[in-house]
């Protein structure tokens, strides 16, 4: 997250920092990139195990580093918005949501507004 990852499995973007919260202190730590944000991957959204269920903003599955940055308002629009999409493919093309095909995904975001960085 710090070095402003990409990722192939693109949904859209998330710059806010790390914000460690420790005992009476908050901590931020902020991308060592001067781009400022990483890609969020679809992966996050597909639970292990579990073929029909996406999942999104704070149960999405992030590293302690990850969720302190992406739990905020603007990642959690665009997870949401890649979830109800890829559920809208998956229902339309018959394919679970871990098999929903990426390309496609990442086409129907593009169309509806979503910046894939």
């Amino acid at each position: 997250m710090l070095d402003c990852a990409d990722f192939p499995d693109s949904i859209g973007v998330n710059g806010w920092p790390v914000e460690d919260h420790k005992a009476g202190d908050v901590e931020f730590r902020f991308q060592r990139d001067a781009r400022g944000y990483n890609q969020l991957p679809y992966r996050m959204l597909v639970p292990l195990g579990v073929d029909n269920l996406l999942v999104a903003g704070r149960c999405a599955s992030m590293t302690h580093g990850g969720q302190s940055a992406a739990r905020v308002s603007g990642a959690c629009f665009v997870m949401g918005q890649a979830a109800g999409s890829a559920a809208h493919l998956a229902i339309s093309t018959g394919a679970p949501p871990p098999d929903v095909d990426i390309g496609e995904l990442q086409t129907h975001l593009m169309q509806n507004g979503a910046w894939l960085g």
